[in-house]
């Protein structure tokens, strides 16, 4: 369908007090409706002429992820925990997630980090989830499997680490792995 005729038709339904929704399917493809979007799918509300507003799915727990995260757990000889607990300190769950500093996605990777892993969509769970925890991996293997540096440069980077020969005076990253530390007893100790 053109863009003119798009346009037109989206402004006739918004005139006529409708809600309309682009719903972006997992194909890629999009869809345009006035039907209220799952709760699960990633939308924008059409709010007139060119102004939208992104909403993202609302995500409460792990379990649509699970199968994701042992996968890569197993290829990466990483315990699932600690990757549940990085997405939940990260970015909740949310796999639309976006920092201000412009990490992205479920373990929330810097575009250097997606680079470096080499992956494709970093808001693809499955994609995010092996990257990150590929990521992890480089991370404990680069420090001899010190779970508290890894976390710090997983957050830092690494170069912080190297730098200050630790974990960095910085608040958010103390606090980042204090939060990951604390989700990943959590999480062990549910069993």
């Amino acid at each position: 369908m053109n863009r003119i005729l798009l346009t037109l038709i989206l402004g006739f339904l918004y005139t006529q007090g409708s809600v309309i929704y682009q719903i972006f399917n997992p194909d890629g493809s999009i869809t345009f409706t006035t039907r209220k979007p799952l709760p699960r799918e990633k939308y924008r509300i059409f709010t007139g002429s060119k102004n939208f507003s992104i909403v993202a799915p609302s995500v409460k727990s792990h379990s649509e992820f699970i199968h994701f995260i042992q996968l890569a757990a197993k290829t990466f000889d990483i315990n699932p925990n600690l990757i549940k607990s990085i997405i939940k300190a990260e970015s909740n769950f949310n796999p639309y997630a976006k920092s201000n500093k412009g990490a992205l996605g479920l373990m929330q990777l810097m575009p250097e980090t997606v680079a470096f892993v080499k992956i494709k969509d970093p808001f693809n769970p499955k994609e995010n989830i092996f990257g990150g925890t590929k990521y992890l991996r480089y991370l404990l293997d680069k420090y001899n499997q010190n779970l508290i540096l890894s976390l710090a440069a997983y957050n830092a980077g690494p170069k912080a680490v190297d730098r200050y020969g630790g974990v960095p005076p910085f608040p958010e990253t103390k606090d980042f792995v204090k939060k990951v530390l604390k989700f990943y007893n959590y999480y062990t100790n549910l069993g």
